[in-house]
Order: structure tokens, then sequence, then C-alpha cells
């Protein structure tokens, strides 16, 4: 299941120390990742839409993006 692996993969980061992490716009990782890390900041990546903004801010992302 890809969010259980983000979830390993951003733990094993946040264990190592990182304290920014980039993701794609996976809400329901997001939101496990940040219930129990309060000083992680994720951004989350791919957003296309205000909709999708706004649940990625809700789940707990410090800010959001799309490459132009």
């Amino acid at each position: 299941d890809d969010t259980k692996r983000a979830v390993e993969i951003a733990n094993a980061y946040i264990e190592g120390g990182l304290k920014v992490i980039e993701m794609n716009a996976n809400i329901e990782a997001i939101s496990e990742i940040t219930k129990n890390n309060n000083d992680i900041s994720i951004a989350a990546g791919g957003i296309i839409t205000s909709i999708q903004a706004q649940r990625a801010m809700e789940a707990g992302a410090a800010f959001s993006y799309e490459a132009v």
C-alpha cells in the first residue's frame, strides 16, 4: 500500500533527523505523519486544485506547491 510505505519512509527520515519532507499529495500519509510528529514540516507536492491544497493543509502540510 502506497500510504503505508510513504509513512514508513517518512518515519525513517524523521528518525534520521530530517525536519522537512516533501511528498506528493497523499493526504492520508500526510495526516498520519503529522499527527505523531509535531516538529516536522511536510511540503505537499503535485497539488493541482484548490481542494487538494485545502485538504493537504487540513491534514497538516506546512505548504503545498505545483511545479509549473
